[in-house]
């Protein structure tokens, strides 16, 4: 139970950290996909990499998705609040 529960800290660390950096994630994600497919150089090579790159891509997305979403009384931001004229 002890590593469940260090687990669980360690995600709850990790998902900050990944809405921070998701952006660099994904592009780093894109670049070591191609350059795998480039060096397995046959036409399976995309084959392999697409699926790996898509877990990625999803799981990157995930964590970065994740945490409490803000309260429903909470006003939003100016510039997100809708201007007088339209309704």
């Amino acid at each position: 139970m002890a590593r469940i529960g260090q687990c669980a800290r360690s995600a709850a660390r990790l998902r900050p950290w990944t809405r921070a950096h998701a952006d660099v994630l994904r592009v780093a994600g894109v670049v070591i996909a191609v350059v795998t497919a480039l060096w397995l150089s046959s036409w399976a090579g995309p084959f392999v990499v697409a699926p790996v790159l898509a877990a990625y891509e999803g799981t990157v997305t995930l964590l970065a998705r994740g945490g409490t979403p803000a309260p429903a009384d909470e006003e939003p931001p100016e510039e997100l609040s809708p201007s007088p004229g339209h309704r």
